[in-house]
């Protein structure tokens, strides 16, 4: 492969495989990196109304008693229904440093609510590029880097939309083990 042809996917590039100075074949391990020019795509969809789970402030505790694995429960409140978070903390007791089979758990529940609000368009473009960034960082591995790009913004349907056309830089050597049969 020299500078400036163009290859396809599958089409195999470096080999370990090449012809002696007495007609045999030599078969050793090869490896290289292919760095190419592609075009690529990456788009993110931002919906313009967000809804975000937060804190309503309202906090419930619960106690209860473990003795053999058995729960006893110490507090007569009933598990809240709805959008609720648990923690739980257990405190073993012992007597004469030696743990007994009994512990105390209390729970402390939290209770969340969803709430919408709607992104200014400023915003699901600053949201929408930061997903369009990061596929460029994952698609394009460590070696990769955008030489040029044109990105595209429209808003259809409540969700903002970016595509971005890039030409890249990259390796796209990929390792293949040749097995001889």
């Amino acid at each position: 492969v020299q500078v400036g042809d163009g290859v396809e996917q599958g089409q195999l590039l470096i080999s370990g495989i090449w012809e002696g100075e007495r007609g045999g074949m030599t078969v050793s391990h090869a490896s290289g990196n292919v760095i190419a020019r592609t075009s690529r795509t990456f788009s993110a969809r931002i919906p313009l109304l967000q809804t975000e789970t937060v804190e309503t402030g309202k906090v419930r505790y619960r106690k209860s008693l473990s003795i053999f694995g058995v729960t006893l429960p110490l507090t007569l409140r009933a598990e809240p229904e709805g959008l609720w978070q648990r923690e739980q903390f257990c405190q073993s007791l012992s007597l004469l440093d030696t743990d007994l089979p009994v512990s105390v758990v209390e729970e402390k529940w939290t209770e969340f609510q969803q709430v919408e609000h709607k992104l200014s368009q400023e915003e699901a473009e600053e949201k929408a590029w930061e997903a369009v960034t990061l596929q460029q960082r994952e698609q394009l591995g460590k070696d990769g880097r955008v030489l040029s790009q044109k990105p595209s913004i429209s808003v259809e349907d409540g969700v903002l939309v970016l595509t971005v056309t890039a030409q890249c830089q990259e390796n796209i050597g990929v390792l293949q083990e040749i097995l001889f049969g």
